[in-house]
């Protein structure tokens, strides 16, 4: 399974770091995800990782449902100051786009931070991948908007842990994928939806506070994750929602409108 490709590439080597340039590279999920272990890893590892440096992509090609399409170019830059060191994305030509994440090495441990600011839009892979504290919407889902999270943990060495994050936002993701979202609470759904982020916070891994809005059509939702949505989450079903018959595994989401 290909998860990258690279036709050709230009190595310059200065005094404070490398620099790769390549004019195309191809990526999917799985492409994103190692990448993102890599970045990861120079930030928690500057034994192993000494220097900084930079990736400058001409023309970013990702990978999803078969097809390829332009994300145009980006620069992927690895930061040292001092003992804090940063992954930084940002498009190129640069614009108010950037997903940047640090980590700031003090007496109480490892401090990380993770901040997305997206109007143009980016894969949600990609932002999961590289943050580490979003939920996997699908390889052809896409987010806009505002995201801010810190974590703290102490004595860390080698790759990033999986620590609990502590942030807030507000977004946008399109081509959510129900079933791999229902699927990773054991749960069965189907289709495509717009999710509406209009305000999320989250302390220590669990939310505190949310107010979401998701939008499907020509899909469905498993008894057990409508159940859970009454139950868990006090949703409640709309006066123009079909009843669901007894032994019904599913119910359509045109059927189902609630909040």
């Amino acid at each position: 399974h290909q998860v990258a490709a690279v036709a050709e590439a230009e190595v310059e080597t200065r005094d404070g770091g490398t620099l790769l340039r390549l004019p195309r590279l191809s990526l999917d999920a799985s492409g994103t995800a190692a990448l993102a272990t890599l970045a990861r890893s120079w930030l928690t590892e500057p034994v192993r990782f000494p220097r900084g440096g930079a990736v400058q992509v001409n023309d970013l090609l990702w990978t999803a449902d078969g097809s390829q399409r332009s994300l145009g170019g980006f620069r992927l830059e690895l930061v040292v100051v001092g003992t804090d060191r940063a992954v930084r994305i940002r498009r190129e030509p640069a614009d108010d786009d950037e997903l940047r994440l640090r980590a700031i090495t003090s007496t109480e441990g490892l401090r990380l931070e993770a901040e997305l600011t997206c109007n143009r839009g980016l894969p949600a892979e990609l932002v999961a991948s590289v943050s580490g504290w979003l939920p996997r919407f699908g390889s052809a889902a896409t987010i806009r908007g505002r995201l801010q999270g810190t974590a703290t943990e102490k004595g860390v060495a080698g790759p990033l842990p999986q620590v609990q994050w502590s942030g807030r936002g507000d977004a946008v993701v399109t081509g959510v994928e129900l079933a791999g979202l229902a699927g990773a609470v054991g749960q069965s759904a189907r289709g495509d939806a717009v999710l509406r982020i209009e305000r999320l916070e989250v302390e220590q891994g669990r939310i505190t506070a949310a107010r979401l809005l998701l939008s499907a059509e020509n899909g469905s939702l498993g008894r057990g994750l409508l159940e859970r949505l009454v139950t868990v989450l006090g949703c409640r079903f709309g006066p123009g929602s079909a009843p669901l018959s007894a032994g019904s595994a599913a119910r359509s989401t045109d059927d189902a409108p609630c909040r």
